[in-house]
């Protein structure tokens, strides 16, 4: 088994927050108030030990804190020594409920290669694993992680290895029971077992693992022990929907094969074999199902990629109003719609996603439809906006999903031929040739600018701008001194586009070509009505 998936394994464990089980706060409790009453701490030092105890205890909600209320009255009013209030205090905190539940809502995840997918409860957050060897979703104490093993086709010695690394690095290690149970139509051998692990969080884990013959899947769950009642039905949950990509399906199956594209500033997805992807020329996506041409002047179905900044609006996630209030004009620009429901929860492999719907009918009277599916990744809202006939859009939702599953942000391309110092100069000047004044009256200006542009290696980008004017006329003459502006962001290069981004996430980005000059290297920089020819430094 690889070494580097073991380590994955163990990195799900490291983030988990410490807690202790009831029993264990009990047995602190009591021996804390012991050392108090021998004289061996201090009240400031047994008061300030005690909160640090109880702080590591679930949130108490309003029935929990009445109850405490009711018992620290009964402690004062002689009801109960102190020994008695201690142990039933520690009762009622230890029961507190768990914030995780088993029931409610539930998201999908849909692996972006298309070997899996599998569903968990609403909120949980998902980080996809490097190099495509699964994911991990998790919330607090709780996780839910696919290991995928490519060309291991021994799923016995995977478990076995993964085993025999939680025995040597947990404490008070103890294997529960072993067994076997199918998962997504095979047989998948499970080990349950419980202790302290290395971020001395107790905690309660399962390991599955099956094999398809030539790979190995190790399905990973972990609850904390003070909440183990609640992960029956969450455990269950995960092993009844998880299916791998070759097993039947109620929903209709999509293609497996297709391509990854990857935008210039780092955004990437994946689309099915026969798809097409088009630019538009302000950095906008269109993708055309097979069969569907960009020229048809009569189209039946739109599939766009749309996204803007959320950097510093306070934007929770991707069912925010305001998510909602961006999408609900892009597609009323377009077409007669009104959104149908509230958005709902859907996967998506950088995180939580949302789904949105728009009905209507055009003047034939006939149905259209619109569908989004929306998530923030790395301060941007993305969106997959499917729009058309009712029975189009039906059509694509099974590609649209996986397509929206796959969204993931990463490093910009950057085109080495860019980085570097720029350096280019401008001047102008103004000279009054009125015959209506005489020759020294007349008024003459003078400006020069140079500006010096750096295209780092490591993503970065500053323009400096140094600029001067000078008039002068009647005798007098009157200069504004050098200004200098300076201005900085992130960059990102590719496919003859330069993207800019500011401090202030806005972008700006133009067309750009290198060309030779008979001092080195120009690099020319084209707008929509502006263009700057920059020399390297």
């Amino acid at each position: 088994m690889k070494a580097a998936a073991v380590a994955l394994f163990f990195l799900l464990f490291s983030g988990l927050p410490a807690q202790v089980p009831p029993r264990e706060v009990r047995t602190k409790l009591s021996a804390l108030e012991q050392a108090y009453k021998a004289g061996v701490l201090t009240k400031a030092e047994y008061e300030k030990k005690k909160a640090e105890i109880l702080a590591s205890l679930p949130k108490i909600d309003g029935i929990t804190k009445k109850k405490l209320e009711a018992l620290e009255a009964a402690r004062k009013a002689g009801i109960l020594t102190q020994a008695e209030y201690v142990k039933k205090k520690a009762l009622i905190l230890g029961s507190v409920k768990p914030r995780v539940s088993p029931g409610g809502s539930v998201g999908e995840y849909r692996d972006p290669a298309g070997r899996f997918a599998f569903r968990y409860p609403t909120g949980w957050e998902v980080k996809p694993f490097p190099n495509g060897r699964g994911v991990n979703v998790k919330s607090g104490d709780w996780a839910l992680s696919v290991l995928f093993f490519s060309g291991v086709a021994d799923s016995g010695k995977v478990l076995s290895a993964v085993h025999g690394q939680v025995k040597g690095q947990w404490k008070d290690f103890k294997v529960l029971r072993r067994g076997a149970r199918k998962v997504s139509g095979r047989e998948a051998q499970v080990v349950e077992f419980q202790g302290v692990n290395p971020r001395k969080v107790f905690s309660r884990s399962q390991l599955a693992a099956f094999s398809t013959g030539k790979d190995t899947y190790l399905l990973i769950l972990a609850a904390p022990g003070a909440e183990v009642e609640k992960a029956g039905p969450i455990w269950e949950g995960f092993y009844g929907s998880f299916r791998l990509a070759g097993n039947k399906d109620p929903e209709k199956r999509v293609a497996l094969r297709g391509s990854l594209f990857k935008h210039p500033i780092g955004f990437t997805f994946w689309y099915p074999e026969g798809w097409t992807v088009l630019e538009g020329g302000e950095g906008g996506l269109r993708l055309l199902p097979p069969g569907d041409k960009a020229s048809d002047p009569r189209p039946r179905r739109f599939v766009f990629i749309i996204g803007d900044s959320v950097a510093g609006q306070g934007i929770a996630g991707p069912a925010d109003p305001r998510v909602g209030a961006f999408l609900d004009r892009a597609v009323t620009s377009m077409l007669p719609l009104r959104r149908i429901g509230a958005a709902t929860a859907v996967g998506a492999a950088r995180g939580g996603g949302a789904e949105y719907n728009w009905s209507g009918k055009n003047l034939q009277g006939e149905t259209i439809a619109a569908r989004a599916f929306a998530t923030i990744i790395k301060d941007f809202g993305v969106a997959l906006l499917v729009v058309g006939y009712q029975k189009e859009v039906r059509a694509l939702d099974g590609p649209a999903r996986k397509i929206f599953a796959s969204f993931g942000f990463g490093a910009g391309e950057k085109d080495p031929r860019l980085v570097g110092s720029w350096k280019m100069v401008s001047t102008g000047s103004i000279y009054n040739k009125s015959p209506f004044v005489k020759s020294h009256e007349r008024a003459m200006g003078y400006s020069k600018t140079e500006s010096t542009l750096e295209l780092r290696a490591d993503g970065t980008w500053v323009r400096t701008e140094v600029s001067e004017s000078t008039f002068m006329g009647a005798g007098t003459s009157l200069s504004s001194g050098p200004r200098k502006t300076v201005t900085r962001g992130k960059w990102s290069a590719g496919k003859g586009v330069l993207f800019l981004m500011g401090e202030d996430k806005t972008w700006d980005d133009c067309k750009y070509r290198i060309r030779s000059g008979g001092e080195g290297p120009l690099l020319v920089l084209t707008w929509e009505k502006v263009r700057e020819t920059w020399r390297r430094k």
